[in-house]
């Protein structure tokens, strides 16, 4: 999960016992010893850092002996993905524990965090968060390591049932008022926008949004967008050129559709598993920073595409990815969690219009560079400890993987949209 760096940055004093305070529950717990380093992890927001620390503290309790811990603390301020890509600039996750939506209580059976404790600044410009380290759970459901299709298959029903729990749970009543109370939140809409004024640029055309804007459009994404459109059939081509740019038509569309609190951000970098002594699953969560309340089908959407993408090269993703097994057995399990808001056919309604939104994201620009790369048009990725043959082996799968579910979408998308 992560790698130590050098670095003169470092975490306050005053915010490790801050936290340490609320975690151990005594109000006059003194550190004693700390080593904080900075370190990297996987994500692609550049507005947060990351460090490691190590601490050991005291009470005030003589009986009680010297205890210890070690954490991942991240430091988040405003801007980064969330601002350019949804419009949206607040410490979310920081403030979703603070007011006890991320807590153990709030979560159902079989779904954690390893969150333990945050900290916002008075004016909100810097949020700190800690975690436990759960590097171990996040490497088993890992895009690094390709999964074998029946295992992935299984796994991607824990995630299912797991998310089927969380969604069924704050869609209740009194959860939903709750809810209604935090305007912190992600708005459902920003989702639904996200990257509009990217393709406006890269398109030459008018931002439908005000926000989102980019100064200058990377070469790289107008040539990868433009062999996406070129790959798509003149159908298709107009129609995805249209939804890029103006999601208006999507937006009504989702408008009687009822929600429940999303994680948002559920590609498999954001997922892990373990399993107890006694063989039971648990799904972990990380990285809850656009948190939002909207369609339940918005997380599943983005799980499964995600995931029909992982198998192993050679031994791709079974039917079961692209059919509608996977879908209506989160259905199932969604019902019976308590689940009562959602009928099995606005949940398939749902499902494709989810479909057809997470894939206005990135699915096209990363697409496209798939398409070129296939050509010699643009570099192989490197990863340590795989051969060039190795990556044109997974890059041929991944294009295989990518044009079943690149369908998928598109029949998706006539279904709910024309």
């Amino acid at each position: 999960m992560h790698t130590i760096l050098d670095s003169i940055e470092n975490v306050p004093d005053a915010v490790l016992t801050s936290i340490l305070r609320a975690y151990s529950g005594n109000p006059k717990a003194q550190l004693t010893k700390r080593i904080v380093s900075p370190c990297s992890t996987s994500g692609v927001s550049e507005n947060n850092s990351f460090y490691q620390a190590e601490i050991s503290w005291v009470t005030s309790n003589p009986t009680v002996p010297t205890e210890a811990t070690s954490w991942l603390i991240k430091r988040w301020t405003p801007g980064g993905l969330s601002l350019s890509e949804l419009g949206w600039s607040k410490p979310i996750e920081a403030l979703a524990w603070e007011h006890g939506i991320l807590r153990p209580e709030s979560l159902p059976l079989g779904v954690k965090t390893p969150i333990v404790g945050s900290m916002i600044v008075p004016d909100g410009m810097i949020a700190w968060v800690a975690m436990r380290d759960v590097a171990k759970e996040l490497h088993e459901y890992d895009r690094s390591e390709p999964i074998p299709s029946e295992r992935l298959v299984s796994r991607a029903k824990i995630i299912l049932s797991g998310l089927a729990r969380f969604h069924a749970l704050w869609e209740q009543p009194d959860r939903q008022m709750l809810l209604r109370g935090m305007d912190w939140l992600l708005p459902f809409e920003n989702y639904l926008w996200r990257n509009s004024g990217l393709y406006a640029a890269i398109l030459g055309r008018k931002a439908e949004r005000g926000y989102g804007q980019v100064a200058r459009v990377e070469e790289a994404d107008r040539l990868n967008l433009q062999s996406f459109l070129e790959w798509l059939e003149p159908a298709e081509r107009s129609l995805l050129e249209v939804l890029l740019v103006d999601r208006s038509e999507l937006v009504d569309r989702f408008v009687d559709i009822p929600n429940t609190l999303l994680h948002g951000d559920l590609d498999d970098r954001n997922i892990g598993l373990s399993w107890s002594s006694s063989g039971e699953s648990e799904l972990v969560l990380i990285d809850w920073e656009w948190m939002g309340s909207g369609p339940a089908a918005m997380d599943v959407a983005k799980v499964l595409i995600h995931s029909s993408m992982m198998g192993e090269p050679g031994n791709p993703c079974t039917e079961t990815c692209w059919s509608e097994e996977l879908p209506d057995f989160y259905y199932e399990n969604y019902r019976m969690a308590g689940g009562r808001q959602l009928d099995h056919a606005t949940w398939r309604h749902s499902y494709d219009l989810s479909l057809c939104a997470q894939a206005l994201w990135t699915f096209p620009i990363l697409m496209g560079n798939i398409i070129r790369t296939m050509r010699g048009e643009a570099p192989l990725p490197e990863i340590p400890g795989i051969t060039k043959e190795g990556m044109q082996l997974r890059l041929a799968s991944s294009m295989q993987s990518r044009k079943i579910t690149a369908d998928l979408i598109l029949h998706a998308m006539q279904r709910c949209l024309l």
